[in-house]
């Protein structure tokens, strides 16, 4: 096998897999805007089984909500570090790819 083929098929599974981690985290997003959703849903259900008053679902929604936000943020400081990998690799290979000329 060439080199320049073994190098194209390295950066091909590199990129693969930064682009599967990088679905994986979208769909966490999502999953967690869902989760919170129906948290809240049920908590509101729950609270009003009690007739508690509306500042318990508030002061809930809001905790759900500074979570949700956290790992929102979390997922969103990953993506951007796997964009940052996937243009570093692309680099690397352009890069590994000259050298070969």
């Amino acid at each position: 096998m060439s080199q320049e083929i073994q190098l194209y098929e390295t950066y091909q599974a590199t990129k693969r897999g930064l682009s599967e981690q990088e679905e994986a985290l979208i769909a966490t997003e999502r999953k967690v805007h869902e989760l919170a959703e129906a948290t809240y849903k049920d908590l509101r259900l729950i609270l009003h089984s009690f007739s508690e008053p509306q500042e318990a679902f508030d002061y809930g929604r809001i905790m759900i909500s500074r979570l949700e936000e956290n790992l929102s943020t979390e997922l969103r400081h990953q993506r951007k570090k796997i964009q940052l990998d996937l243009e570093d690799n692309e680099q690397v290979y352009r890069k590994k790819l000259a050298q070969l000329d």
